[in-house]
């Protein structure tokens, strides 16, 4: 997605959610969990982010965050999936497809879980504590810490 200043408010919306995402997952698990509140975006829509600002103009959206807090959505929407007998998940043929297209390389403990929740094997829920540890935890690290 193309974010410019004729659509920053998306992103602003999805910063919102992602934010009380965080904050879910820090307050109620100290990490990832069942029905943690993911808001209302489309993850899918920020996992590839281009921030197009005018000369002299700063839209002061932050493309990783957006791009973290999409993949840790869908990891949550995983974990709640895999949680239910039998595992129905409906995010399953989307997430696939951005799989393949390397939208989770950026980070190999993500990867390794997206593909273990897919397969779907026990590794996931071993591996959420480090994709915690990776994406959410330093974001919330850095806000505190200015």
């Amino acid at each position: 997605m193309i974010i410019d200043e004729t659509n920053y408010e998306i992103a602003n919306s999805a910063v919102r959610d992602i934010l009380f995402m965080y904050r879910d997952m820090a307050e109620t698990y100290a990490g990832f969990g069942g029905t943690i509140d993911t808001g209302t975006f489309d993850p899918f829509d920020f996992l590839e982010v281009e921030v197009v600002e005018k000369e002299g103009y700063s839209l002061d959206i932050d493309a990783r965050l957006l791009r973290n807090g999409a993949s840790v959505a869908i990891v949550c929407s995983l974990h709640d999936a895999l949680c239910k007998e039998p595992a129905v998940w409906s995010l399953r043929d989307q997430t696939i497809q951005v799989r393949d297209a390397g939208l989770f390389d950026f980070d190999d403990a993500l990867r390794a879980v997206i593909d273990a929740g897919l397969a779907p094997t026990e590794e996931f829920f071993g591996g959420l504590a480090t994709v915690y540890e990776r994406l959410v935890r330093p974001y919330l690290k850095y806000l505190a810490e200015r």
